[in-house]
């Protein structure tokens, strides 16, 4: 077992390649943050919407706290005319430093993702048939809160196109 400078215990693994085995003690924190999502209806058909995150943690002596996800901004533009809807989002996650000892940084990436949708019924039953398009430019990039990051990027581009019934 041994402590990083703030205090943070790590208990040491004798077996190479084995997973890393955690004791969290608690300490004296300070965490703020922000949280904006702006939608503005452009007409009864189109609608944008602007989101973003962030927070601010650390312990009170002044060191960083673990998994504290990236900073978040993007736009999402939405379409939607009778049973049919369609969607393109951007979103940036900035690169994540403020660490502790034994993490290590997640760098910054963009997400781009559609979807278009259609919904409809037959003979009593309520369905939507969807085409959703992941990741477009195929980024590669990682969620800094994981335990495993490093071992599990986000999955890269991926269509995804099916029927959902509701009855």
């Amino acid at each position: 077992m041994f402590s990083d400078e703030h205090g943070l215990e790590m208990a040491e693994h004798e077996h190479e390649g084995a997973l890393p085995v955690f004791q969290f003690n608690s300490q004296d924190a300070r965490l703020y943050g922000i949280e904006i999502d702006a939608h503005y209806k452009i007409d009864d058909k189109n609608r944008v919407k602007v989101f973003a995150d962030k927070l601010n943690a650390e312990l009170k002596n002044g060191g960083a706290l673990p998994r504290i996800p990236s900073d978040k901004l993007g736009v999402k533009y939405e379409f939607a005319y009778e049973g049919f809807k369609t969607n393109m989002t951007v979103t940036r996650y900035t690169k994540q430093d403020d660490i502790t000892a034994y993490e290590t940084s997640t760098a910054g990436y963009t997400i781009v993702d559609a979807s278009m949708q259609y919904d409809f019924s037959h003979q009593g039953i309520d369905f939507v048939g969807y085409l959703n398009l992941d990741n477009l430019t195929d980024e590669l990039g990682f969620v800094h809160s994981s335990f495993i990051k490093d071992q599990a990027p986000l999955p890269g581009r991926n269509i995804k196109l099916g029927i959902r019934a509701y009855f």
